[in-house]
């Protein structure tokens, strides 16, 4: 009894300084942040449709043919950044690269093929860093295409009023699809203002693919001649691959949230 009640003189005191002593401290993770981009900037890029068939024709006819690429001197691009989600818009014409310049046809004719495109897209960051992000994006839009066959160099009136048919400009309008990806770098410049609003430049390189889904017209109705329909023309089918590089001036705006982006 002597002992068990030493022992428990001794080592009562050391019991309950261990049940006070507080638990050990773990600093709470950093709070994630709600990352907001606003970027409206402009591309350059390229676009490959089949034209052999229409070249043929083109040919067959001693017109000058297109030539192999199609391209967009200038788009006008702009993305939504909403963390990991993706928002856009994109609008951009492709001229044909080696038709326009051909002189060597009938009476000095040469050709024109001009795509116009106007799109709405959507992407998700499935890499998503402060300053890379690799983005699939897939996105759907309304497509006018114009071909066009008329003389080289200036035409009189008086000779137009005599043979208005020296000239030939068809055009017709449909649906595609767009499945891309975008391999994109932000470059921040500074840090971020009391609002929590930082600016940057993000550089896109898009590749991706075009596929037609309709026109809008049907049968004879597919290709129109100043808004008449030309019967009988055979089609252009619109499909092929494109890469284009896109620069946005961009505004961040970061701020605390309790979700994750």
């Amino acid at each position: 009894m002597l002992h068990t009640a030493l022992l428990t003189v001794l080592l009562g005191p050391l019991a309950h300084a261990q049940d006070a002593a507080p638990p050990p401290r773990h600093r709470p993770p950093p709070p994630e942040l709600d990352v907001t981009e606003v970027a409206l900037g402009a591309g350059f890029g390229f676009l490959w449709v089949p034209l052999r068939r229409w070249n043929g024709i083109l040919s067959d006819a001693g017109y000058p043919e297109y030539g192999p690429i199609q391209i967009t001197p200038l788009s006008i691009n702009g993305d939504l950044w909403a963390n990991r989600h993706v928002p856009g818009f994109d609008y951009l014409e492709y001229t044909n690269v080696g038709g326009e310049g051909g002189k060597d046809g009938i009476d000095g004719h040469k050709t024109f093929l001009k795509i116009q495109l106007t799109e709405l897209s959507y992407g998700y960051a499935v890499v998503h860093t402060k300053g890379f992000s690799l983005v699939p994006q897939a996105g759907a839009g309304l497509m006018h295409v114009t071909q066009r066959i008329q003389p080289v160099g200036t035409v009189a009136f008086d000779d137009a009023l005599a043979d208005p048919g020296r000239s030939l400009s068809f055009t017709k309008t449909l649906f595609v699809a767009d499945l891309g990806l975008d391999i994109s770098y932000l470059a921040a410049i500074g840090g971020h203002d009391k609002l929590g609003i930082q600016t940057g430049w993000r550089f896109t390189l898009r590749i991706g693919g075009m596929v037609q889904l309709f026109n809008t017209g049907k049968g004879d109705k597919r290709w129109t001649q100043e808004g008449q329909p030309l019967a009988g023309t055979p089609d252009l089918f619109i499909v092929g691959p494109y890469a284009r590089i896109m620069v946005f001036p961009s505004l961040l705006h970061r701020a605390k949230h309790k979700g994750r982006g």
